[in-house]
Parts: C-alpha cells; sequence; structure tokens
C-alpha cells in the first residue's frame, strides 16, 4: 500500500485541497437533505474500498488489519464495512446519452457543412440513415419510440414540418432528469479528479488535465470567453467524435481489443474575484 504523506509534510496542504474539492459536494448533499451522518458513512465505505484494492492479494484477516492501519479505522468496523451490502446504483449510462452521443459524433448524421442532420423518424423511410435504426445500432431491445418520447419530453428533439426527428440540442445535459444529471456529476467529476490525482500521486504516463485562470473580468467579459468556449467545445467534439470513430473501426479491422474507455471534456467556472493586493492589512484587536 502506498506510504502516507508525513503529518510534517504535505498534509495541511493536502487536507486544504480536499476541503476546496469537499466544498461543491458538501453543498449538493445540503440541497437534497443528506446529513452529516450518511456522509461520514459513505466517506468510511469509499476509504476502506479504496484502501482493499491495494491488499486485494492478501488474506482476509491481515487485509483487515492493513485497511484498519491505513484508514484509522477499528477493525471491527472494517469488517462490518468490508461485509456490508453493496448499495443499487444507476448501471452505466442512458440509451438517451448513448443516441446522442452518436448522433452529434458521427460523421453520417451530419451534412456536408458538418451540421447534424435531422432524421427520418422510421428506417422504412430513411433507412440506415433514421432515428429507428440510430436507437436500434446502439441497443436492439430498446423500442426506438420511447427513446424518442423520453428525448421529446426533455425537450432535446421535435418533429419538423417534414416529420423528421431534429435535434435541437448541441449538449446533453436532461436537466428535467435528475437522476441522470447525477450520473453524469459522478462519471464527469470523478473521472477530473481521479485524473487530477493520479498527476499529483506522479502514476505514469500522465494525463492531460490542464486550465486557466483569468482574474479582473466583468460580467460582460465573462459572456463573452464563456460563448467562446462553448464555441470552441463543439468544435472539438465534433473532430474527436470523427477521430474516436474512425481510431475504433479501425482497431476493430484489425483484430485490436477494445477493452480501454475515454472520458475528455472541458469546463467553465466563475466566480467573485478578489484582489489580495488591494485588501488593506487587518488591524489585530479588529478595530
Amino acid at each position: 500500500m502506498s506510504s502516507p504523506l508525513p503529518p510534517s509534510g504535505q498534509a495541511p496542504q493536502l487536507l486544504h485541497a480536499a476541503g476546496q474539492v469537499l466544498k461543491p459536494l458538501a453543498r449538493l448533499m445540503l440541497a437534497h437533505g443528506v446529513k452529516y451522518n450518511q456522509f461520514q458513512e459513505l466517506l468510511k465505505s469509499v476509504m476502506v474500498e479504496v484502501a482493499m484494492q491495494e491488499v486485494a492479494s492478501d488474506n482476509a484477516q491481515r487485509a483487515q488489519s492493513r485497511i484498519s492501519v491505513a484508514t484509522g479505522l477499528r477493525r471491527p468496523e472494517v469488517k462490518r464495512l468490508l461485509e456490508a451490502p453493496v448499495s443499487p446504483h444507476s448501471k452505466g449510462r442512458s440509451v438517451l446519452a448513448d443516441v446522442f452521443g452518436r448522433w452529434t459524433a458521427d460523421k453520417r448524421y451530419r451534412d456536408a457543412r458538418g451540421r447534424i442532420k435531422p432524421l427520418a423518424r422510421l428506417s422504412s423511410e430513411g433507412g440506415v440513415a433514421s432515428f429507428e435504426s440510430l436507437v436500434r445500432s446502439i441497443k436492439k431491445d430498446v423500442h426506438p419510440r420511447s427513446v424518442f418520447e423520453d428525448m421529446q419530453r426533455l425537450g432535446m428533439v421535435v418533429l419538423d414540418k417534414q416529420g423528421r426527428v431534429k435535434l435541437i440540442q448541441s449538449a446533453f445535459t436532461p436537466k428535467e432528469d435528475l437522476t441522470q444529471m447525477l450520473h453524469f456529476l459522478g462519471a464527469n467529476a470523478g473521472a477530473h479528479l481521479d485524473t487530477a490525482v493520479r498527476n499529483t500521486l506522479g502514476q505514469t504516463p500522465d494525463s492531460l488535465e490542464q486550465s486557466m485562470l483569468g482574474e479582473g473580468l466583468s460580467e460582460r467579459g465573462v459572456a463573452v470567453v464563456e460563448a467562446r468556449a462553448r464555441e470552441e467545445w463543439r468544435r472539438l467534439f465534433r473532430e474527436l467524435g470523427d477521430l474516436m470513430m474512425q481510431t475504433m473501426e479501425q482497431d476493430k479491422a484489425d483484430g485490436l481489443a477494445g477493452q480501454r474507455q475515454m472520458r475528455i471534456g472541458m469546463y467553465s467556472a466563475n466566480s467573485i474575484w478578489v484582489d489580495e493586493e488591494q485588501i488593506p492589512d487587518q488591524i489585530e484587536d479588529g478595530r
């Protein structure tokens, strides 16, 4: 198991960084009525789960002892957590996400100018370039009509004057479906944080995880940069989507096993900025 950071070394900086990560999560928990004892139980369970991955080859008794030392939890508590039934959770992303991803990433569904094409609703009308065929290419045991109705309910698609299914969202953000939003939160933020942690721990090869910071922007300036960032993401999404599809097809043709998954994303965040150099020195007695 990896050696913990020494208390006199990076521990204060580590705890500060962890606090910054946890603040948005605490806000989400409070917004949905999750209490401290529930969150504490989750944290203990996750720490034991991660520690267990490091000692999986040990026998049960020795593994419990090593996990106890690593986490600071008593052995009976470690044993209880290891034997606790796994809580049910959503399995994987939804069919809607896969349909949206294939529709926006596959060049077969875009016109010569790169715009996403409306699709004939039925395969009898549009053949392979139909909404029905698109859904069937992803999951055969789900009825395309159900997928269409769900996407219509979420405001993702409409029927145009020719009766074709037209995609009207440039990004899959089903805000009316909390279950899906929470799934994306866990998958996207979890992958981003995992990448940052791997790089911080010096694991190789290092992964792409970069950002830029601008300070002193106005509300208008933020809006201008945000609009440009969204435009660039749409362009990058199309280009990388094409590359991924081509690469997967080439791998399959070359007989290479597709055992890896890759997540690439982009985000922007803005908040109130306080110029620390402009803050007057505080007087010790508070006056």
